[in-house]
């Protein structure tokens, strides 16, 4: 049963990695980790919760304590071969099974660096669920209460990267706050080491109160949860369990400036062409985009604003139609355009009614859809009056207000 333990959890550990890989296209550590390396570490949790629990109710339903007060050994040394089942084919799973991920060829090329910090989190989280179910298990040695345990675990490590999630960061050039303020500072790199030292002294508190040592066992709990909480409250970017994984980003140019992180770097020359495109038909213009920003999380942003504040535009992909689209949604993710082409049927009207005709002959005409009748619209004007015209509509997209209408030849 022990190997079974451990070669389920390690198929689990490559399973979750290839499913989530065989579908996204810029895979990182990050990701892997967050979201499916979740089963890698609910896995064994749930067995060590059963398999520990078991164990100690068992002990207690055959009456077993009064070996404790014969054995050559000292209470503590008897309780934790008593754990070594609960504790070590969990954990022989689970370290086999990420081990599995780091050597195994990947799918596709992976971005950032292994979180091993994180992962010794999780080795952590697994000895205390074992040493905690243990003593569970001798206090309600019920014959269910293994599986509630198992349960219990199982839901605990499910909810664990909420309370030890980790982000990516970034180091290199500054990023600006528009792509970047929702990554906080990465933490000091003892601090995740020092998360799985606290941890495990849960673990050894509950063995120390399993062997009665009462002071000792309350001592070190209390040191424990303290250091958690305190460390949460006190570093910078506490709540990161990894102070490993990042990714370096060079930023070139000037006016605009081009950031690309480091996997996306040969997309350099083909993005600075269409931000140097684009800047080009907004000269003059005030508030255009600064930056153009190619990182691993560029779609997760906020607001930029518009005209008459600096700010930049994440990019997934290099096309000018996607960054047009991006330019004419002023820096605002929830106005992101469902069209970016330059089909002539453009969904504003009563689908769409948030875009205006304003908003669609700006997009073709930063996009050149030289064959769209809103495009010509724009590019009718006189330079000048273009030029100020859109400093009016970016204006007023900044405002959230409605924007002017393009001058009819009759009106110039």
């Amino acid at each position: 049963m022990a190997l079974l333990v451990a070669v389920l959890v390690a198929w689990n550990c490559e399973y979750q990695v290839y499913q989530w890989a065989s579908w996204s296209q810029d895979p990182d550590w990050i990701d892997i980790y967050d979201d499916h390396g979740m089963g890698a570490r609910v896995v064994p949790g749930a067995v060590a919760g059963l398999l520990a629990g078991w164990q100690g109710g068992a002990e207690e339903r055959n009456g077993a304590r009064w070996m404790e007060g014969t054995s050559v050994r000292g209470p503590v040394s008897y309780r934790l071969m008593g754990l070594a089942s609960g504790v070590v084919w969990p954990l022989a799973g689970y370290l086999l099974g990420m081990a599995a991920v780091l050597v195994w060829p990947q799918p596709v090329q992976l971005s950032g660096r292994i979180p091993l910090d994180a992962m010794s989190v999780d080795a952590a989280f697994i000895v205390a669920v074992s040493c905690i179910a243990y003593l569970l298990g001798q206090a309600i040695p019920l014959r269910v209460a293994p599986l509630i345990l198992g349960f219990a675990a199982m839901f605990l490590g499910a909810i664990w990267g909420f309370f030890f999630g980790i982000h990516l960061t970034y180091t290199g050039d500054l990023i600006p706050r528009q792509v970047a303020s929702w990554a906080p500072p990465a933490p000091p790199v003892w601090l995740p080491w020092c998360r799985a030292v606290l941890v495990t002294a849960l673990a050894a508190a509950a063995v120390l109160l399993s062997a009665r040592r009462w002071k000792s066992a309350v001592a070190l709990a209390v040191v424990s949860v303290t250091g958690v909480l305190g460390l949460s409250m006190t570093q910078p970017g506490g709540y990161e369990a990894s102070a490993l994984n990042s990714v370096e980003v060079r930023c070139r140019g000037h006016a605009p400036a081009v950031c690309i992180s480091a996997p996306y770097e040969k997309q350099r020359p083909q993005l600075e062409r269409t931000a140097a495109q684009l800047s080009g038909r907004l000269k003059g213009v005030h508030g255009i985009p600064t930056h153009y920003v190619w990182t691993d999380d560029a779609n997760f942003w906020e607001a930029g604003g518009a005209a008459g504040s600096s700010w930049a535009i994440p990019v997934d992909q290099p096309d000018l139609e996607g960054l047009a689209s991006k330019i004419v949604s002023g820096g605002d993710y929830s106005r992101y355009w469902l069209r970016e082409d330059c089909s002539d049927d453009w969904p504003f009207a009563s689908e769409y009614p948030a875009y205006t005709a304003e908003d669609a002959a700006v997009f073709y005409w930063l996009a050149s859809c030289n064959r769209s009748s809103f495009e010509s619209q724009l590019a009718a004007l006189p330079a000048p009056e273009r030029t100020a015209w859109l400093n009016r509509y970016f204006a007023a997209t900044k405002r959230g207000s409605s924007p002017p209408p393009i001058p009819a030849p009759d009106e110039r």
